[in-house]
């Protein structure tokens, strides 16, 4: 299969505030207790085989921003554009700090077969210029910051 870059997506730590936890980008500083992270998200094996303590019981990301904000987890790691959201939006939760640089940053793709490819090499190179177009537009931008 040959594809395309459709989206660039990151994964980033969130604490509270007030939380003695820091994050250089390869390890944390103060952190003692367990990371949050949504059921199913691709960081989750990541972070278990480094050996952190986490808890992936939840399924969606209010849930983890409850879980931070009642101490059951020490910091959160998510999409920043869905989390960033969520705090913008609602108050009660301005005492959540978001921790950079990202912990991941993954590339998701527009898959087609090397068949389709070979068949259609100029509808193929079509598809793949309207997907950098789409990714760069400000509607993409202003879908993304929605969702």
């Amino acid at each position: 299969m040959l594809s395309g870059i459709f989206l660039m997506n990151s994964y980033v730590f969130y604490k509270l505030m007030d939380s003695p936890v820091d994050w250089d980008g390869e390890k944390f500083s103060n952190l003692n207790g367990t990371i949050g992270i949504v059921l199913g998200y691709s960081p989750g094996d990541s972070l278990k085989n480094k050996g952190f303590q986490v808890s992936d019981s939840v399924t969606d990301p209010m849930s983890n921003i409850k879980m931070l904000m009642q101490g059951r987890v020490e910091v959160i790691l998510d999409a920043p554009g869905k989390i960033d959201f969520i705090i913008e939006n609602n108050p009660v939760f301005a005492s959540i700090q978001k921790l950079n640089p990202p912990y991941q940053v993954k590339p998701y793709y527009v898959m087609l077969s090397h068949k389709f490819v070979n068949g259609h090499p100029v509808l193929s190179e079509k598809i793949w210029d309207s997907i950098a177009k789409i990714r760069k537009s400000d509607q993409m931008k202003e879908l993304l910051r929605k969702y």
